[in-house]
């Protein structure tokens, strides 16, 4: 319940961090109806997909491929 909060902080402007990586977080803890579409919209996002790639890059895994 922290982290989805939290990540909404830090995506305001002027706010530094992973703002939109922390709110993907907290979406991916909780259960509601459409979470699977609203997952897939966030990861979308250039500066979210970037991220995501990065670190899995550097655990040595495959960057994703978005449909």
């Amino acid at each position: 319940g922290v982290v989805l909060p939290l990540g909404i902080i830090m995506a305001l402007p002027l706010v530094p961090g992973p703002g939109l990586v922390l709110i993907l977080v907290g979406l991916s803890l909780i259960d509601f109806p459409g979470k699977r579409n609203v997952e897939k919209r966030f990861i979308a996002r250039p500066s979210v997909l970037r991220t995501l790639n990065d670190m899995r890059t550097r655990f040595g895994r495959a960057p994703l491929a978005i449909d």
